[in-house]
C-alpha cells in the first residue's frame, strides 16, 4: 500500500509539475510571468536598466528561436511517424536526423551569441562576480550527487513548495520552475 501511495504523489507531482497542457479543456496557457531577478540583481549589483536589458535581450532571443523551436517540433513528430512506419526509410530518417543537428547548433550559435550581448551590458565588478557564479554552476553534479549520499540537507520543503504553487522563481526556463524542479530531483523532465 505504501509503494502504491508514494507511486501516486509521484505521477501526481510530475504531472502537475508540467503544468496545464498548450490547449485544451483548461484552455490555452496563460502568458509566463517576468522572471525572478531579485537574488542575482543583488548579488551581481545590477542596476535596473542593465536588468531590464537583459530581460528585453532574453525575450528577443525567444523571439528569434520560436522559428527553429517550432522546426524542431515538426522534425520530432515527423521522425516519430516514420519510425512507426511499417517499413522506415534510412533516407528519410538520416536527413531528419541532419536536420536536427542543424537546427541543435543553430540554437547553440543564437544561445552563443545573446550571450555575448548580456555580457556585454556588465561592468568590470559584475563580471567577476559572475565568473565566482560560474566556478559554483560547476559544482552542481558534485552537489546532486552529494544529495544522493545523503551527505547535503534537501532544499528545505517551503522553498519546494514555493516552487509548485508559483512563488519566487516559479515559471519555465532557465530562472524558473522548471530548472528549479529538476535540480530539485522533483521532475525529471518538464514542457516548455
Amino acid at each position: 500500500m505504501k509503494i502504491f501511495t508514494v507511486l501516486v504523489f509521484v505521477s501526481t507531482s510530475a504531472l502537475f509539475a508540467q503544468g496545464p497542457p498548450a490547449s485544451g479543456p483548461m484552455g490555452p496557457r496563460p502568458p509566463r510571468g517576468p522572471a525572478a531577478t531579485d537574488e542575482v540583481k543583488a548579488y551581481l549589483n545590477l542596476e535596473q536598466p542593465q536588468v531590464d536589458q537583459l530581460v528585453q535581450l532574453r525575450k528577443d532571443e525567444r523571439d528569434e528561436m520560436k522559428a527553429v523551436f517550432e522546426k524542431i517540433a515538426e522534425n520530432r513528430k515527423a521522425l516519430r511517424e516514420a519510425l512507426q512506419s511499417t517499413s522506415p526509410d534510412a533516407s528519410t530518417l538520416g536527413n531528419l536526423m541532419i536536420d536536427m543537428q542543424k537546427l541543435r547548433k543553430q540554437i547553440r550559435e543564437t544561445n552563443e551569441n545573446y550571450h555575448t550581448k548580456a555580457l556585454a551590458v556588465l561592468k568590470e565588478e559584475q563580471k567577476t562576480k559572475l565568473a565566482e557564479l560560474e566556478a559554483a554552476a560547476k559544482l552542481r553534479p558534485v552537489i546532486a550527487q552529494a544529495h544522493g549520499l545523503n551527505l547535503l540537507l534537501p532544499p528545505a520543503q517551503e522553498a519546494l513548495d514555493e516552487l509548485m504553487v508559483g512563488g519566487e522563481g516559479a515559471g519555465f526556463g532557465p530562472m524558473g520552475m522548471g530548472m528549479g524542479m529538476r535540480r530539485f530531483g522533483a521532475v525529471g523532465r518538464t514542457r516548455r
